[in-house]
């Protein structure tokens, strides 16, 4: 077993999946395909009582030169393959602390918690790519351990590895780590007016600034100066990356 593998699994618990339950969740794996499609976003399903891939989806970011049937093949191993050596510590150190942090917080509401965080990817050909790792719980069993773990993995806009993010949907709270000082850390978003909202939804949308002020009925200018007031509020130079994981 290699050492990603065995460290992801250290606090994972002994469960029995009745194979009707995995009959009930089939659907999941064409739902996964069409949201990859839809979003450009390789997307997965980590299943913690087989200790393997549930479903990996086509997209090639993910996958980096394998085909979905080797990497299923592989399992939790895959990540040994992929995973830059570099950020394999950074990694495991982010999903134990995560996870800790998750069950503790949310308690009963875990499904609705989330982890984002960068690292390089290693594709076959050797080419390295800094992607962007988003984890969520995704099925609890009746004992409310966690069964299933979606995965979902875009290109990162930033320049590095890290920017750790914890989150709960629908909650203006949000958490950083610090490496430095093994903490989890607080923050708050701000409160955006009506209009900053309705504009940083279109953003997310994909909708460009002549679009938006189209579309809302105000000057090209007025939409810009919007959006500076709300990179200012949020504190970011990528208003479409910031957007998309906290709203």
């Amino acid at each position: 077993m290699g050492i990603i593998k065995e460290k992801l699994l250290a606090n994972a618990k002994p469960l029995s999946i009745a194979q009707s339950e995995y009959d009930k969740v089939e659907i999941l794996k064409g739902f996964c395909n069409a949201l990859s499609l839809m979003n450009n976003q390789s997307i997965y399903v980590l299943d913690y009582s087989k200790q393997e891939f549930f479903h990996v989806s086509p997209h090639p970011l993910f996958l980096c030169g394998y085909t979905v049937n080797e990497v299923l093949e592989m399992g939790f191993d895959y990540y040994e393959k992929v995973v830059a050596p570099e950020n394999v510590e950074m990694m495991l150190e982010v999903c134990q602390t995560g996870w800790q942090f998750f069950s503790e917080a949310f308690s009963e509401k875990i499904t609705q918690a989330n982890m984002s965080y960068d690292i390089y990817l290693h594709h076959k050909n050797g080419a390295k790519t800094l992607i962007n790792h988003k984890f969520a719980p995704l099925c609890l069993t009746k004992e409310g351990d966690v069964w299933l773990v979606i995965g979902v993995v875009s290109h990162s806009p930033r320049k590095k590895a890290g920017n750790v993010v914890y989150s709960k949907n629908n909650r203006a709270e949000y958490y950083t780590y610090d490496f430095r000082k093994k903490q989890i850390l607080p923050h708050h978003l701000p409160k955006l007016t009506k209009r900053e909202e309705e504009i940083s939804l279109l953003i997310m949308r994909g909708y460009t600034m002549e679009e938006i002020a189209e579309q809302l009925k105000i000057s090209p200018n007025t939409a810009k100066n919007h959006r500076t007031n709300i990179e200012k509020k949020l504190n970011t130079n990528n208003l479409f990356d910031t957007i998309t994981t906290f709203y």
